[in-house]
């Protein structure tokens, strides 16, 4: 679908593209829809430019060729924003307010759309025709403004769900290398393929900090941002501190093949137990702050 933008005298193509799929199929695509609202609150500013241009007999034929396709276009689209379009991406609106936003701006759009047809014709406009255009054009985009409102706040809600999904997801990986740690550590200790379970119990640790450290600071190649709550990063915090203070010097000790004594072992299982426990806490907090 082609549209144009641009200043008075400027014309710029832009192309809104997307592969048709059933919309059962299809997930919604918040910025998407966001971005074909604000190009329709473009298109009005676009017509009225060119409706005025053409009225200064500015590049009229060309002005009034941008102008019918323009209103072809604009027709269809604002009414696949109210109706949906799978072809577009575009969602039925359900939304109360959006709802009412857009059928605001359709009523007005028909009101609009008789006077462009009619000063097309006659390839020019009278001023009161400029100023009705002008004035119905901005409530246009007023209505538009609700969709593009309520759409920006789904697309936050679908970008703190996906965040809190990579947090779980991760807090969960911490967790289960906190066992992976403590089998790897009994393993050594009791002297059954110490040499195979040191080298994975390096690899584990490594794994738990990164992800630990990530869950607290944020990661960029683990997709995580940091702890989004002061609970969560107070909680994630303490973790970090137990896991260096505690239990990672009784795991260096045994990779590096000193020994310790059954309360020392005893102490670091107890640890470590705490660690999953509080990693599980911290799954349900994340969660809780799914939308």
């Amino acid at each position: 679908m082609l549209r144009y933008a641009g200043n008075l005298g400027v014309s710029v193509a832009v192309f809104l593209t997307v592969a048709a799929a059933p919309a059962a199929a299809q997930r919604i695509d918040y910025h998407r829809v966001i971005e074909i609202a604000r190009v329709q609150q473009i298109a009005t500013l676009q017509m009225t430019n060119d409706a005025l241009l053409m009225t200064m007999s500015i590049d009229a034929d060309l002005r009034s060729s941008h102008l019918r396709s323009a209103r072809v276009d604009f027709d269809r689209n604002l009414k696949a924003l109210r109706d949906g379009d799978p072809a577009l991406g575009l969602p039925e609106a359900v939304d109360p307010q959006t709802l009412d936003g857009l059928e605001s701006a359709l009523d007005l759009w028909t009101r609009t759309d008789a006077i462009l047809r009619s000063g097309q014709a006659r390839t020019s406009f009278t001023d009161e025709e400029l100023l009705d255009i002008a004035g119905q054009g901005q409530r246009i985009r007023d209505g538009i403004a609700d969709a593009v409102e309520f759409y920006a706040g789904e697309a936050k809600a679908s970008q703190m769900a996906s965040m809190v999904n990579v947090a779980i997801d991760e807090t969960g990986n911490a967790r289960l290398l906190s066992q992976r740690i403590s089998n790897e550590f009994l393993m050594i200790v009791h002297g059954l393929q110490a040499d195979r379970y040191r080298r994975q119990l390096i690899e584990s640790i490594a794994d738990f900090e990164r992800r630990l450290n990530g869950l607290v600071d944020g990661d960029v190649d683990l997709l995580l941002l940091p702890a989004p709550t002061d609970a969560l990063r107070s909680r994630l915090r303490r973790l970090q501190i137990a896991w260096q203070e505690d239990l990672e010097p009784l795991m260096r000790r045994v990779i590096d093949g000193g020994s310790l004594t059954p309360e020392q072992i005893a102490e670091a299982a107890r640890l470590n137990r705490t660690i999953f426990d509080e990693t599980t806490v911290a799954i349900g907090e994340y969660r809780r702050l799914m939308p």
